[in-house]
């Protein structure tokens, strides 16, 4: 049990890694990147406009 959990989360009710990889599978292939370009995480980043400050 987590500390901001006060209560056991039921196991269909939980939100497990597994679950949240697909969200970001389909939120990324939502996007119109062109995978071709894609080598590594620096290329994703830059197409993404997630470069670091």
């Amino acid at each position: 049990m987590r500390d901001n959990n006060t209560e056991t989360v039921q196991a269909n009710e939980r939100t497990d890694p597994q679950h949240l990889i697909q969200v970001a599978i389909n939120l990324l292939k939502a996007t119109g990147v062109d995978w071709q370009q894609v080598r590594n995480v620096q290329d994703l980043k830059t197409l993404l406009n997630l470069l670091d400050d």
